[in-house]
């Protein structure tokens, strides 16, 4: 029990005492009393007793710690149920009380008096026991409500993210195959297009994509709600993300015919950060910024150094917001304006999970808008370069010939990963469950293997396992579409390296092979 609940309980005890004016003994026997009370405060500390337990207690403690004169015995009737002191026994002289829970009567206690008691001695301390029994069961029903709670929210949840993972690789498993192979379509892997080919493999790319991303927004929402979603920072350059993410938005700009434009501070080179998470901010307020921007406008991306910080401003021509929902601009699944809900698809969840990732990399973001003017978000990330190895996310030339195999139970996969590695010069082998990748490892002693995780029979991370008793170097990289954080650290305990998540761009592939090539 906390020490300012002692002392109100106390304060109420004290206030009953005065206001009845009925305690009239001696010194020696407030003391006692008082004695008598703290010890059973102290029974609030007990969690784990149950409300018998607790009636037991105080009923047995009453008596026994007092001292002669005044012995008596003690007994409690609470929901029904009788409490007894050590030997109890009727006798001439009593005095009983209520016991009050949640302003219900649940019971009374009665005290007994081996001899006459003196008038109006102990009177009050019934009363107190009475009240102090109450607030103690009245305690322990509150522990024991929030406790089962607590157990239901832990098992909705447990529920919840098994749901979202279960859901998670059944959508993204399909997605991968469709991405996957419409991006080789797209490059010639399988041959030359027509431009009606092209185009309509491009629509196929960029449908599946953004059913992707709806569905990593969501994922990821959840992930940051509960505190699983982890940063991987690293040096990136700043014009080269700038323009990374106005090139996603630029088709939906210029359909609008709004103008674009990107001033960098001079200066400026290098930001720390984690480059897929931040792009994912930039394109989501460029996006949201040609959204509400009317034909003609323009919109863009200033970057300059304020103090410690570097701040991001993207800032539009557009609609504006009124003061009185800027409030709301962050909060989950609000979209401000229903007539941008029918014309642009979403969750509601952009800004709000803008706002996290941001938190996340140690910075803020604040609004600047007149409504029907335009508006700004400026984003302010620490200006602190820390000592780490710069990431080329950029780099395809001089790539090194590889011995890969990749092991996924799905055809679909495994067909447009080895066709697209295999126009790369790449030896690509294939292994279409856990035993089989087993064998075909001490077969082949790649340089890289692809490992799926969940495959039927024998599993991703036992295949690991058995692969690491006779091979300590080989990289595995895990290949899932789940995202739980458990799975992830199941898989770096059984020995791989990295993982990607499904569907992955090809780019990601090559890049995770020139990062582990020997």
């Amino acid at each position: 029990m906390e020490n300012n609940e002692k002392e109100k309980l106390l304060i109420e005890i004290s206030e009953l005492k005065e206001n009845n004016n009925k305690i009239k003994s001696s010194f020696l026997d407030v003391v006692k009393a008082l004695n008598c009370l703290y010890a059973m405060l102290e029974i609030l500390t007990n969690d784990s007793a149950s409300i018998d337990e607790l009636c037991d207690i105080i009923v047995g403690l009453t008596f026994p710690s007092w001292e002669e004169p005044h012995k008596g015995y003690t007994r409690a009737i609470v929901y029904n149920k009788e409490y007894k002191s050590p030997d109890f026994r009727v006798t001439e002289w009593k005095q009983l009380a209520d016991v009050i829970v949640e302003e219900n009567i649940v019971g009374k206690i009665e005290i007994y008096y081996l001899e006459e008691t003196p008038e109006n001695s102990y009177t009050t301390l019934v009363d107190i026991i009475a009240l102090l029994l109450g607030k103690i069961i009245e305690q322990k029903l509150s522990k024991d409500k929030l406790k089962k709670a607590n157990e239901e929210i832990s098992r909705a949840t447990k529920l919840k993210d098994e749901f979202l993972a279960n859901m998670s690789h059944e959508l993204r498993t399909p997605l991968t195959a469709i991405i996957g192979l419409s991006s080789s379509l797209i490059e010639n892997v399988y041959g030359n297009l027509t431009q009606g080919q092209y185009k309509a493999l491009n629509t196929i790319l960029t449908s599946s994509n953004h059913l992707f991303n709806l569905i990593t927004e969501i994922l990821d929402f959840v992930k940051i709600g509960v505190d699983k979603l982890e940063l991987k920072k690293g040096i990136i350059p700043i014009e080269k993300i700038c323009k990374d993410s106005i090139d996603i938005i630029a088709k939906s700009a210029e359909e609008k015919r709004i103008n674009i434009s990107l001033n960098i501070q001079d200066g400026l080179k290098e930001i720390e950060a984690d480059f897929r998470r931040f792009k994912q901010i930039l394109i989501k307020l460029l996006d949201n910024a040609v959204n509400v921007t009317p034909e003609h406008g323009e919109i863009g991306i200033d970057v300059s150094v304020n103090g410690e910080f570097i701040e991001f401003k993207v800032w539009d021509t557009g609609i504006g917001i009124k003061p009185e929902d800027v409030s709301n601009l962050f909060k989950p699944f609000v979209q401000l304006d229903a007539r941008l809900t029918k014309k642009h698809y979403g969750v509601g969840l952009g800004l709000s999970m803008v706002e996290r990732l941001i938190k996340l990399h140690g910075g803020n973001i604040c609004v600047e808008s007149e409504f029907g003017k335009g508006s700004s978000f400026t984003i302010s990330l620490p200006n602190k370069i820390k000592d780490k190895k710069k990431i080329d996310y950029y780099n395809k030339e001089q790539r090194k010939i590889c011995t890969i195999l990749v092991v996924d139970d799905e055809t679909d996969n495994l067909m447009f990963i080895c066709d697209y590695l295999s126009v790369f010069g790449h030896k690509v082998f294939v292994a279409h469950d856990g035993f089989e990748a087993v064998e075909r490892a001490r077969e082949l002693e790649p340089d890289i293997i692809f490992m799926d995780i969940h495959m039927p029979v024998l599993d991703g991370i036992e295949a690991t396992k058995n692969i690491r008793l006779y091979n300590k170097n080989v990289p595995i990289i895990a290949i899932t579409a789940f995202t739980i954080s458990e799975e992830r650290d199941a898989s770096f305990v059984a020995g791989v390296n990295d993982y990607i998540i499904k569907p992955f761009s090809l780019e990601e592939l090559t890049n995770v092979i020139e990062k582990y090539a020997r």
